[in-house]
């Protein structure tokens, strides 16, 4: 999940939440392209997206502590520590899904089909 930005390097998902920080710093522009609208956006937009990546990290950051192997295990031994791993990543997602879709739905349209792929990456940057 690499990214550039103004010649600078985002290595993690986490950087992406600072560098709406740095933009908002910098920006003295009336339009600009963000992410996911569907038209040009301003100023607010950009506000907005900040405040939900904030949001979407703490969602995650909740689920990851909230969810633990024990509540995804299954009864007897563990025969395959990878299904175990992958149903914990996958109730984790559920939760921070349900999470960010509560707060966010009503302002952004889509969410239900975004929010399972935001909250994976957020996960995964975990990592």
């Amino acid at each position: 999940y690499q990214r550039r930005v103004h010649g600078g390097s985002i290595e993690s998902f986490t950087d992406v939440a600072a560098a709406y920080t740095s933009l908002l710093d910098i920006m003295d522009v009336q339009s600009v392209f963000v992410s996911g609208l569907l038209t040009v956006g301003g100023l607010g937009d950009v506000v907005d997206t900040q405040r939900y990546l904030n949001d979407l990290l703490a969602a995650a950051t909740a689920a990851v502590n909230t969810t633990t192997a024990p509540t995804v295990r299954p009864a007897g031994p563990v025969v395959n520590v990878w299904a175990l791993a992958d149903a914990l990543l996958r109730q984790q997602q559920s939760t921070c899904v349900a999470t960010i879709t509560g707060q966010w739905m009503s302002r952004l349209p889509g969410l239900d089909v975004t929010a399972p792929h935001h909250c994976g990456a957020a996960l995964r940057s975990f990592l």
